[in-house]
């Protein structure tokens, strides 16, 4: 499992920001990568009911999250906030 531990963030809700780490990834029959994420600080909405993401499992598609390097987003956060 490649991703297995890697930090992801989605944004749902138009403004709301989850950030998360990937806990399990599979493929499924579909031929779309799904992982599970255990959220931090709080799990995304599926306001329209979209099939490309399950909150209620914890599972989401790939096309739902973006996978990010800590160190690389608090420096360009930083940029910005100086």
């Amino acid at each position: 499992m490649m991703s297995v531990g890697k930090t992801v963030y989605n944004i749902s809700d138009v403004d709301k920001l989850s950030f998360g780490i990937v806990v399990s990834e599979k493929m499924r029959d579909d031929g779309w990568k799904w992982y599970r994420i255990s959220w931090s600080n709080s799990v995304p909405s599926n306001a329209y009911s979209k099939p490309n993401l399950d909150p209620e499992s914890g599972w989401f598609r790939c096309d739902t999250i973006k996978f990010f390097k800590k160190n690389i987003m608090i420096s360009q956060i930083n940029a910005i906030a100086s």
